[in-house]
C-alpha cells in the first residue's frame, strides 16, 4: 500500500511542478540552471524516480518514528486520486453551463435609453 501511496504522491507532485501556475516562477528559474540538475528539473520522466524515492523515504520515516510525517504524502496521493477521478469522469459529471437564450442576449429595446448623468435612471417597468 505504501508503494501505491508514494506513486500517486510522486505523480501529483510532478504534475504540480510541471503545470501549476503557482510554481511557474520556480520552473522558469530551474530552466536557467545549467548541467544535469537543470535537465533533471525540466524532465518529468527523469525527475520521477527521485520524487518517488523522496515519497517512500518520508513514508518509511513516518513508520519508523511513529509520527504522522507522511501526512503531506497522503494528501498528495488523495489529490492525485481526485484529479484522476475527475479526468476519467469529466464527460459524465460536469455541471452544464448556464446560457442565456439567444433572444435575451441579442435583444435591444429601442425604448430604453441610458443617461450618462450621475442621477439614477428610472424606468417605468422597474
Amino acid at each position: 500500500m505504501n508503494i501505491l501511496i508514494a506513486a500517486l504522491a510522486a505523480w501529483q507532485l510532478i504534475e504540480a511542478w510541471q503545470h501549476s501556475m503557482l510554481l511557474s516562477e520556480w520552473r522558469a528559474e530551474a530552466e536557467l540552471i545549467d548541467g544535469r540538475l537543470g535537465e533533471l528539473l525540466c524532465c518529468p520522466f527523469c525527475l520521477s524516480p527521485w520524487v518517488a524515492l523522496l515519497m517512500l523515504s518520508i513514508i518509511s520515516l513516518a513508520n519508523i518514528t511513529g509520527y504522522c510525517l507522511d501526512l503531506p504524502v497522503q494528501a498528495l496521493a488523495c489529490a492525485r486520486l481526485a484529479n484522476l477521478g475527475n479526468d476519467l469522469c469529466h464527460a459524465f459529471c460536469r455541471t452544464p453551463r448556464f446560457r442565456l437564450p439567444e433572444k435575451a442576449v441579442s435583444y435591444v429595446d429601442p425604448e430604453i435609453t441610458v443617461e450618462t448623468s450621475s442621477d439614477p435612471v428610472e424606468h417605468p417597468d422597474w
